[in-house]
């Protein structure tokens, strides 16, 4: 059911492959300035640091944005895992491709 609230469909593979453009995106569809120091995270403090010292979703807040996690899901999810996923992601990954662009 659509509801009318803005969504911007963002890939995590253009956002690490083109960070600053994706950022750009972002920034101008929440209506914020984008700044260079967005591209340069670890030079600041994060709150939300867990005790092992990584953040939400296990990231690592002293890395720059880059494409060493491209792909890893190959080394984590078994075949069938990627064939259920693909199957409940096909309609909807047709759906936000156009918006990816």
């Amino acid at each position: 059911m659509q509801r009318g609230y803005p969504v911007l469909a963002i890939s995590y593979e253009r956002l690490v492959t083109q960070p600053e453009e994706q950022l750009r995106r972002v920034c101008a569809f929440m209506g914020i300035e984008f700044r260079d120091e967005m591209l340069h995270h670890p030079a600041h403090s994060h709150r939300e640091i867990l005790e092992n010292g990584l953040a939400v979703g296990n990231s690592d807040p002293t890395r720059l944005i880059d494409t060493a996690s491209v792909g890893q899901w190959r080394n984590s999810l078994a075949p069938e895992d990627v064939a259920l996923a693909q199957e409940i992601a096909g309609p909807l990954a047709d759906m936000i491709t156009p918006f990816l662009a």
